[in-house]
């Protein structure tokens, strides 16, 4: 399967890498802001006796705050039609609330609440954004507070609470942005794998009326050149009085109907043929003495007598041939493991291919798993072809004899 592109140009990194690289930066700022902000309690009029539990609660908000905002941010899918975790969701806004809860007591944790806020408004859900914000106003006016000090000049109460509103609004839009982009990209995601999917089924529905159409041709046209052989060849065979000029004419029209025949049922069959199926060579003598080689790699002396020709056999007899050889081959090293195997092919293009592989008999049988049906497959093999094929133990050797037409 190939991978598609991403439906939107670039591809958006994964989550996980965002999330690290998010708390990072909130870490960061949460601790200067701490450090910014510790001076201030320490020449604070309470210094004296409060001014340590108040530095000691604003490090607890700060990590408290960095401890629960990645289960916040964190949001898991529920399959490939995104739909979340309702359960995970509600858990998401206590965990927000709680710091939002903490920014009243602690500066370190005002960024983490911030970035709750906005990872809230993300999940565009009305009812928990507005106890969010709620919950950021309650939280600011308990802070405010506890964190000015006693007796100091404090600012405007209605500009500052201006500036929060203002603050808490940004953030509002700022994840909702953020939210519409998300499902944006979520619902582009869905509509190209529906649109691959379609393309699926739309070459899927292709194939197979390709193949309902080939298979109607060879209704019409195949079996018609059929029966035209069979029809010349039932003239032949039946009427013994027909003049060798006519008799030579339907033997051609036999032949010519035959080569049409096989072209057509070589395009049926490369149509049919499935996408993944190799598409490998056929095997040479070459490759039969290759496949002498590995059989030696294994231990297994093999001497290989190899007298064709001249000239190469056709690549259907050189394909049985190698069938023939390998299955030998395999069930002398099965059966007869560590003994000598004798490999005699020769032949020519007059007298056809003898294949002759023997091997020593064992003097303990060996019961080696298998089908056992490779050698009768090989007797059918060489009956379709025309051929003959033999195994048998002749004196203390076990003899696989073939013989292959030369085409």
């Amino acid at each position: 399967m190939t991978v598609q592109p991403s439906p939107v140009g670039t591809r958006r990194p994964p989550q996980g890498s965002r999330s690290v690289a998010l708390m990072i930066v909130v870490s960061a700022v949460s601790v200067l802001v701490t450090l910014v902000a510790l001076p201030g309690y320490l020449e604070s009029p309470l210094a004296g006796w409060l001014g340590p539990a108040v530095m000691l609660l604003n490090l607890g908000g700060l990590v408290g705050s960095l401890v629960l905002l990645p289960r916040v941010l964190y949001r898991a899918p529920g399959g490939p039609i995104w739909a979340p975790d309702e359960k995970r969701e509600q858990r998401a806004v206590v965990y927000a609330l709680v710091i939002i809860a903490l920014a009243a007591v602690s500066d370190g944790a005002a960024t983490a609440a911030g970035v709750a806020l906005v990872s809230i408004a993300a999940r565009r859900r009305w009812p928990a954004i507005a106890l969010t914000v709620a919950a950021f106003g309650v939280a600011y006016a308990a802070g405010r507070g506890l964190i000015v000090p006693l007796g100091a000049a404090a600012p405007t109460v209605a500009q500052e609470a201006i500036g929060v509103a203002v603050l808490v609004a940004i953030l509002v839009l700022f994840g909702l942005y953020r939210g519409s982009r998300r499902e944006l990209w979520r619902s582009l995601q869905q509509e190209a794998d529906l649109a691959r999917r379609e393309q699926a089924a739309r070459v899927m529905q292709a194939r197979e009326a390709e193949r309902t159409r080939i298979a109607g041709e060879m209704h019409d046209s195949l079996s018609h050149r059929l029966a035209l052989i069979s029809l010349h060849a039932g003239a032949l065979e039946y009427r013994a009085d027909l003049d060798p000029a006519v008799a030579r004419e339907a033997a051609g029209v036999i032949r010519a109907a035959a080569e049409t025949a096989v072209e057509e049922l070589h395009e049926v069959l490369a149509v049919l043929r499935p996408p993944e199926a190799g598409t490998a060579p056929a095997p040479t003598l070459a490759d039969v003495r290759t496949l002498a080689d590995t059989v030696r790699a294994t231990g297994h002396p093999v001497d290989l007598t190899l007298d064709v020709g001249p000239g190469e056999p056709g690549t259907a007899t050189t394909g049985h041939l190698y069938r023939v050889l390998q299955e030998s081959f395999t069930n002398a090293v099965k059966h007869a493991p560590g003994l000598p195997i004798t490999a005699t092919i020769a032949g020519g293009r007059a007298g056809g291919i003898s294949v002759s592989v023997r091997n020593p008999v064992p003097l303990a049988p060996i019961d080696a798993p298998g089908s056992r049906m490779g050698l009768a497959g090989l007797t059918e093999r060489m009956a379709l072809i025309g051929g003959r094929f033999q195994a048998q133990v002749v004196s203390g050797e076990f003899l696989v004899e073939a013989w292959l037409p030369w085409a």
